[in-house]
């Protein structure tokens, strides 16, 4: 099993720097890490929050050793995995460069 982030390509070359990810915007505001469970909350989030972005990624992670990740209802009342810790770089397992519009 993965769970999934997206991230832009800038988000990306800062993670890979520093080996950490706090978060987009977004996350911080909230005060965790947005992911998904699927391939269908991955679809979602792309339609609503990257359709206009070209060069987005998508992270697949090993949730095995993420301590605090929960999985919590959201506004729209899915449940979709959220980390309360920062992301590091050795729980991606692969990244992915996203294809809108193919």
């Amino acid at each position: 099993m993965s769970v999934y982030k997206i991230v832009t390509e800038k988000e990306l070359n800062v993670f890979k720097t520093t080996t950490k990810f706090d978060g987009t915007e977004l996350d911080i505001r909230d005060g965790f890490i947005h992911m998904s469970k699927n391939m269908e909350q991955v679809t979602y989030v792309i339609n609503k929050y990257y359709k206009n972005i070209d060069d987005i990624y998508l992270l697949h992670i090993d949730p095995i050793n993420l301590e605090n990740l929960k999985f919590e209802e959201s506004k729209s009342g899915d449940i979709f995995p959220h980390l309360y810790c920062a992301l590091n770089i050795n729980n991606v397992i692969k990244i992915e460069k996203i294809l809108l519009g193919i």
